[in-house]
């Protein structure tokens, strides 16, 4: 949990979080409500251009020396 002040991620959840195949960043699959396209691609732009606050809010929850970078996929949650 960070302070994330932009609303568009309130209805945001984590589904999974797993390796990104063929490299070492996290690929962070996100549920979202059932939205416009080009809203769904601005959630995930904005959710992209957190993730240095997301990385941060990590490595104060955990013990690493080195944070992976993160990747975010958006799908569709079950409404």
């Amino acid at each position: 949990s960070c302070d994330c002040a932009d609303p568009s991620f309130a209805d945001l959840q984590i589904v999974d979080v797993r390796m990104a195949s063929g490299t070492t960043a996290l690929e962070v699959i996100v549920a979202a409500p059932p939205q416009d396209p080009i809203l769904l691609r601005g959630i995930g732009e904005r959710l992209q251009s957190a993730e240095g606050l997301l990385r941060a809010a990590i490595g104060a929850s955990i013990c690493r020396k080195r944070l992976p970078r993160l990747r975010f996929r958006l799908v569709p949650s079950s409404i």
